[in-house]
């Protein structure tokens, strides 16, 4: 019996070209894992013309597992019956939401959540984007949001960043459909009945090469999708868009047999969709995975999707000031009232040296410096949420546009971070709070104490009595010394004698 880990790929040929294969061919697969349990997958259309559906047939636990796939074609119908044994590259299994935070499905660890944006990888050369994964993965970044239908734009300048332009190595006006005009920001005629198979080919790579490096990717099926060249279906309809469903449903077939995916339903949707929309969209993704990854959608201040079944964790994008310690505690306190908890996580507070028009209270430099981005990283954290950076553009090397840097100081900070809330052994238990002077925001448990001081702010009063000791830590100091872009931040860490 074929051994194969992680996924086995089944081709079914027809071996011929197929004229309108992306709404013609109808597909399946069922497969049963050692326990008995059993899940559904569509195939793909593997070939620009046709020719080939492939299946990706996951691992559900290691062992025997048996499959029955099935493809049909203007009334022709060919079956496939058989079995492979499975492995698991990743034993932790998928991330899962688990109250205020997140835990692998199989080894039950707790995860921090050390993310950063790179929209517009897959517009890297393959040289690139692997340099790129290479130094995240040394930062110990495991995750990143990545658009797979992008923001076509001439260059950076939409979001104030005109330095970020198209070079060798990278390009703006990639698109998961054949154009009529790639090269047409505004007007691509896209044919939303072909795929651009090279893009999606291109984006299997990312995700495994990330996969090997430890790192998630957050899939954004849309980005700026406000933009006419930007989202290609029926504005009119709300969910029962057949090509938009059938787009939906093969970046899945695609790629929800990885381990390390995650699935965003857009980028701020309120821009372009009403709430129901992505009501009637989350579910279909929920219903095409076959192992049940996490799943939400990022919008602005506020979240209609708290109790929905489909959505996982609730995405949000607060600016500046209010988007740490403010946001953070309001957020968890409508989640509580819910009756539901699921992980809070601010996506974007304003990336490092970013200075658009739009934001909150820090428009100028140095507003949005390192310093000011970490703190309100670890403000999050320490009321019990998660957040996203995003790193400075350098000048035009890229940044959160691409996922490229040039500058290691914010992400050196954040692995600081991680590894101290990591060496506590389960943080995911720690509860929020405030110190006593109320000057400083808490993490705690029976025998640990973590108090957030930024800098400047003198030591707080805990009234823990002498049996404890403090040991401070300082966010700027990594194995490379300390850092000239962020002040001194501190972590304070309490135990009893």
């Amino acid at each position: 019996m074929q051994q194969v880990v992680d996924f086995l790929e089944l081709d079914l040929a027809w071996g011929r070209a197929v004229g309108d294969p992306f709404r013609s061919l109808r597909s399946e697969a069922l497969v049963q894992g050692p326990e008995g349990r059993e899940c559904r997958v569509r195939g793909f259309i593997a070939t620009q013309d046709g020719s080939v559906v492939r299946f990706r047939l996951p691992v559900l636990e290691p062992g025997e597992h048996r499959y029955e796939v099935w493809a049909e074609l203007d009334g022709e119908r060919r079956t496939v019956q058989g079995g492979f044994l499975g492995g698991l590259s990743h034993p932790d299994g998928i991330l899962q939401a688990d109250g205020r935070g997140f835990r692998w499905s199989r080894s039950g660890r707790p995860f921090f959540w050390n993310s950063t944006t790179c929209y517009l990888m897959p517009g890297l050369s393959d040289e690139a984007r692997l340099s790129a994964l290479d130094r995240l993965s040394e930062l110990e970044i495991n995750r990143i949001r990545v658009a797979f239908s992008p923001s076509r734009q001439l260059d950076g300048s939409r979001w104030a960043e005109p330095a970020v332009t198209p070079a060798a190595d990278f390009t703006f006006l990639y698109s998961p459909f054949l154009c009529a005009r790639p090269e047409d920001v505004r007007n691509p005629g896209f044919d939303v009945t072909r795929f651009n198979l090279d893009h999606w080919r291109r984006f299997d790579r990312l995700l495994a090469e990330a996969g090997e490096r430890g790192i998630i990717v957050q899939v954004i099926f849309f980005l700026d999708a406000q933009e006419e060249g930007n989202y290609p279906f029926d504005r009119a309809r709300v969910g029962d868009d057949p090509d938009e469903d059938r787009c939906i449903e093969s970046i899945v077939a695609w790629y929800g047999a990885r381990w390390n995916v995650e699935w965003c339903v857009t980028n701020e949707w309120e821009l372009f969709r009403p709430d129901e929309w992505a009501d009637l969209t989350g579910p279909k993704i929920r219903a095409a995975d076959p192992l049940g990854h996490m799943i939400s959608v990022h919008g602005h201040g506020r979240f209609p999707y708290r109790s929905s079944d489909w959505c996982t964790h609730a995405l949000f994008q607060i600016w500046d000031s209010d988007g740490g310690r403010p946001w953070a505690e309001r957020s968890l306190q409508e989640q509580a009232e819910t009756g539901r908890m699921i992980p809070q996580v601010n996506e974007e507070f304003g990336y490092e040296d970013h200075y658009p028009k739009w934001g909150e209270d820090s428009l100028e430099a140095p507003g949005r410096s390192a310093d000011t981005r970490l703190l309100l990283a670890a403000e999050c954290v320490f009321a019990g949420c998660w957040a996203t950076t995003g790193e400075w553009t350098g000048g035009g090397a890229g940044g959160w546009i691409n996922g490229s840097g040039e500058r290691d100081d914010l992400l050196m900070a954040h692995r600081r971070l991680k590894s101290v809330l990591e060496d506590t052994g389960d943080f995911s238990r720690l509860e929020p709070g405030v110190s006593p002077d109320g000057t400083c925001q808490v993490l705690r448990r029976d025998d640990l104490v973590l108090v957030l001081v930024p800098e400047g702010t003198p030591e707080p009063s805990l009234d823990l009595g002498d049996s404890w000791s403090p040991w401070w830590v300082s966010l700027t100091a990594d194995a490379a010394g300390a850092s000239p872009q962020i002040p001194g931040h501190r972590i304070g860490i309490w135990r009893p004698r």
